[in-house]
């Protein structure tokens, strides 16, 4: 009986400081809400190359290959073994949903 009496007084006592810390927990912290990000002006975001100082990307891209050279058979083939992949897990990997 001692026993019984003195387990119930433990878990009571526990239950009742269980209580009076969630009674006692901070409340939580709410972040200020987001500044707007400032529209970006012309005149202020400059980049690595000057205006007008980029360079001509056709020139680092090759011409297609000529009708009927080893090249565009080449290409032809890599086409056919690209389009044989369609429906495959990995075409539905690598497109677009």
């Amino acid at each position: 009986m001692m026993k019984t009496v003195g387990w119930s007084l433990a878990l009571a006592a526990i239950a009742a400081g269980a209580g009076v810390a969630v009674a006692q927990a901070p409340a939580p912290v709410v972040p200020a809400p987001a500044k707007p990000a400032a529209p970006a002006r012309s005149d202020f975001v400059t980049g690595y190359l000057p205006r007008g100082a980029a360079p001509n990307s056709l020139a680092f891209i090759p011409p297609p290959p000529a009708a009927g050279s080893a090249s565009q058979a080449r290409d032809d083939a890599m086409a056919k073994a690209a389009r044989a992949l369609k429906g495959s897990s990995r075409w539905i990997q690598a497109t677009p949903t």
